[in-house]
């Protein structure tokens, strides 16, 4: 509205009242108090400010855990959020063994036991009373695995992505997906696998070799190609979660840094969990992730600070401090 706002503000996260034995926050509970305080202060920012949308605000993070929990916090206050890792693959998704289930009834309409799992699956997403019924009720069995083998027909005659289309439509899945927290995501990976396994099916024989591809891409340890990565087109509708090291040369309106004090002392080491940047980690390399994220925001940063035991170097430690706490 025409008046300047701070470039830079520090958010404190005060001891809860609880804690009267230590000075500082666990580890666990910090994540999790840091995570919804950042959310629901970025709610309030929106309010504020009608001009902003959340696609303008990125949130920078150590570690896959941290992104995680960010993200959850996000949800629970209705913001939608999407993880900018390197790592994240369509075929890794949970759809991709859902889908997978479902393509497995359609092949064999006549194995109740393999309908009735993808009816149970999250995609398909039959409540308990709907399964338990068809469970129960002959003729609306002997339905489903007439239209198994319609959609088998389909899938032979045309592909296995038109036969989904048509599956989406009958089934009302994208109705059901949208309605979930992340909905447009989940929905979004279906269609992209869908697309994938559609251009697969090109040097395959049958919806059997097809299944047996998808179940092969997903146990693949390997990272798939980039067509292969997640994708969707309301990303930039999205606050954007990015760990520091892949945000090094790009720059965001609004930065976020919730757990400005994270580190780990080199004799931690990498875990699968965690970004290639914080393997061997020290005080430098922490210095060095700082500088990159606060030169990242082009109009505001906003910075979570707490006394965290792995923040501290009391006498007798062997702690490191964290970058925010080195002393010049």
């Amino acid at each position: 509205n025409g008046q300047s706002q701070a470039p830079l503000t520090f958010w404190h996260l005060p001891l809860p009242p609880g804690i009267t034995d230590k000075k500082y926050w666990p580890a666990s509970d910090h994540e999790q108090a840091m995570a919804a305080g950042f959310a629901s202060q970025m709610v309030v920012l929106l309010q504020q400010h009608p001009e902003l949308h959340p696609g303008q605000m990125a949130v920078l993070v150590r570690s896959h855990a941290h992104a995680r929990a960010m993200q959850s916090a996000l949800t629970k206050v209705g913001l939608p959020s999407v993880f900018l890792s390197d790592h994240a693959n369509v075929y890794q998704s949970p759809e991709a063994l859902d889908l997978w289930r479902v393509l497995r009834a359609i092949s064999m309409p006549r194995q109740t036991r393999w309908l009735r799992s993808a009816m149970a699956s999250s995609l398909w997403g039959w409540s308990t009373e709907e399964l338990t019924q068809a469970m129960h009720n002959p003729d609306l069995s002997d339905a489903l695995a007439e239209s198994c083998q319609q959609w088998l027909q389909q899938w032979q005659q045309h592909g296995v992505l038109p036969m989904l289309y048509q599956w989406i439509h009958s089934q009302g899945i994208a109705q059901r997906l949208l309605a979930q927290p992340l909905g447009d995501r989940r929905l979004t990976n279906l269609l992209h696998l869908g697309e994938l396994l559609q251009s697969a099916a090109a040097g395959l024989q049958g919806p059997q070799a097809l299944l047996h591809f998808l179940a092969q891409q997903m146990q693949a340890a390997e990272d798939n190609p980039e067509e292969q990565k997640m994708r969707l087109e309301t990303d930039a509708h999205c606050v954007q979660v990015i760990t520091f090291h892949k945000s090094k040369g790009l720059e965001y309106p609004l930065v976020f840094v919730p757990f400005l004090g994270s580190f780990k002392t080199a004799t931690q080491r990498k875990d699968d969990d965690e970004d290639d940047d914080i393997t061997e980690s020290s005080v430098d390399e922490d210095m060095r992730l700082l500088y990159v994220a606060l030169t990242r925001a082009k109009r505001g940063m906003w910075l979570g600070v707490a006394a965290t035991s792995n923040g501290l170097s009391g006498e007798g430690s062997k702690l490191k401090r964290s970058a925010q706490a080195r002393k010049p």
